[in-house]
């Protein structure tokens, strides 16, 4: 017999005894469904640790349930309803004409697609493609971390908002993601007044982004998974950006490269941040 712990998020070790070998880590199960959602909210799921029985509840993205009508009776539960059955809405993947089946990136585009997190780019014959390969921009990422918040980026109001960068005038597509993104303190600009919305994103900058998001608008704390890599190019990550950086490789969000750096200055292309975007929702602790 042979005792082991795991070390849960508040840092309390949880102790059991049984005939394995010790990981020091978490051995996640699956997220299941909680069937707790109500017209007013999402719901939410769990998953727990097969070793030492810890649990991570998070919130159940997009599973916010229908309301109920009078013509209705068989509709979803809700506070006024606790015996109707509750199903989560069905996600369905978009289509796009780049993204084939079989691609390492394919499973992610399906992912947040089918949750309007990433949208397809409009072509010059009138078609929607998703362009994985392309590079993603500054405005892109912090609308990316807009939808999946459901802030409203759409309304006449929002989009006539201004913001302190010069670069980031009223009634552009992106001004109602990037004020509220800086106003939450999870963006800075490149100066002390310019955002630069069109320049392409830095691995770095991801990494940044994603922990203010967490912790700052959030208010929460990403989980680590994985013990912490040594990459060969650490120092040339910037210094604003190291221990996101550390956060994010941790809690499993973003890897290095196969060559063993992590690359902080290259660009991230669309596929390659669908990916990102749908392990940082799979590490998501209870935030609400």
């Amino acid at each position: 017999v042979i005792r082991y712990n795991c070390i849960a998020e508040d840092h309390t070790p949880h102790w059991k005894d049984e005939i394995l070998q010790a990981t020091g880590q978490h051995a996640w199960g699956e997220w299941k469904y909680n069937g707790d959602a109500t017209p007013d909210a999402d719901g939410t799921e769990t998953r727990t640790c097969s070793s030492c029985g810890t649990s991570v509840t998070r919130t159940a993205l997009g599973t916010k349930l229908k309301p109920t009508t009078p013509d209705n009776p068989d509709a979803p539960s809700t506070p006024d309803n606790p015996d109707a059955p509750s199903t989560p809405e069905v996600y369905v993947p978009v289509e796009f004409p780049d993204v084939p089946s079989g691609k390492w990136f394919t499973q992610y585009v399906d992912y947040v697609s089918a949750r309007d997190i990433m949208k397809g780019k409009t072509q010059s014959d009138g078609s929607i493609a998703f362009e994985p390969q392309s590079n993603l921009t500054r405005a892109e990422f912090v609308q990316i971390l807009a939808n999946l918040s459901g802030i409203d980026t759409t309304s006449a109001e929002a989009k006539s908002q201004t913001t302190r960068f010069s670069d980031v005038a009223a009634n552009k597509w992106f001004t109602p993601a990037v004020k509220w993104a800086n106003e939450s303190g999870i963006v800075d600009g490149l100066t002390a007044d310019t955002f630069g919305p069109n320049k392409n994103i830095e691995r770095q900058q991801i990494c940044t982004m994603v922990v203010r998001y967490v912790e700052k608008y959030m208010q929460a704390t990403l989980i680590t998974l994985t013990e912490k890599t040594t990459f060969t190019d650490e120092d040339k990550i910037q210094t604003y950006a190291r221990e996101a950086v550390e956060k994010c490789q941790t809690a499993g969000i973003i890897n290095g490269m196969t060559d063993g750096r992590f690359a902080p200055r290259d660009n991230a292309t669309r596929a390659e941040v669908a990916a990102i975007i749908m392990r940082f929702h799979d590490t998501l602790p209870v935030i609400k």
